[in-house]
């Protein structure tokens, strides 16, 4: 498991087994400071995670097997044009990483593959929560929430399924507001309309997760719902597996 800590300028490796933990180090420098690091994002095959440095300004790439940061990807670069990175999640199959910046309101989305960002994407103001979700006939898409705007942003990392993001995308808009058919678990009673910061997809399609879910609910409505049936048999393979 590892942690963003804001308050203490690191990023912590904590291995679950035996309870340990240390702070990923600068390669060059050996030095663990980090200019407040946020969030985290983490690749399915474990090689590596990424921060946001939230007054930093940068994305942190961090090597598992050696415990240190690697790569410092400046968002202030001018071809960039960002900052103030909060939410970061890798797709699940390992291929994007969408963040969510404040700074200009825009939306980042990097290559695992070269740790690169390969389009920078508007937002809405105060862009804040990112999370990702099987797209219909393969691969997935990135669903960002704003803390001031009443629209989940719908992003394409790959429009085109060719594994070059620079044709990356914005391809939908969901209004939050409530419709007639929306259901709620109770009424807003005062300030309504605030917008959003977290975002939770369900089913959930990561490695570990949407498996499971198959081998247990793939062929038959017990012990499963049938909406959760029918929701497997419209994922591709791939998705049905997300890293091989």
């Amino acid at each position: 498991m590892v942690t963003p800590n804001f308050i203490g300028l690191s990023s912590s490796i904590i291995n679950l087994h035996d309870g340990t933990s240390e702070n990923a180090v600068d390669a060059t420098t050996g030095s663990p400071v980090m200019l407040a690091p946020i969030a985290t994002g983490m690749v399915g095959s474990g090689d590596k995670y990424y921060t946001t440095d939230f007054l930093g300004n940068t994305l942190s790439v961090i090597d598992l097997d050696t415990k240190k940061i690697i790569k410092q990807v400046n968002l202030q670069d001018p071809a960039v044009g960002t900052g103030l990175p909060i939410q970061t999640p890798v797709s699940p199959d390992d291929k994007w990483m969408v963040t969510a910046n404040v700074i200009a309101a825009k939306m980042t989305v990097l290559d695992t593959s070269t740790d690169t960002i390969v389009k920078t994407l508007e937002c809405d103001p105060g862009c804040h929560g990112v999370q990702w979700g099987a797209k219909d006939g393969g691969g997935y898409y990135a669903y960002v929430s704003s803390k001031f705007s009443n629209a989940l942003i719908v992003v394409d990392p790959d429009v085109n399924g060719d594994d070059d993001g620079s044709d990356a995308d914005v391809v939908g808009k969901i209004l939050l507001n409530q419709q007639f058919s929306t259901g709620m678990d109770d009424r807003v009673i005062e300030y309504a309309g605030m917008g959003g910061q977290g975002v939770l997809t369900i089913p959930n399609v990561y490695d570990g997760w949407i498996d499971a879910t198959v081998a247990e609910c793939g062929a038959t409505e017990d012990p499963c719902s049938q909406e959760i049936v029918d929701y497997i048999g419209e994922l591709t393979s791939s998705q049905q597996q997300a890293l091989p």
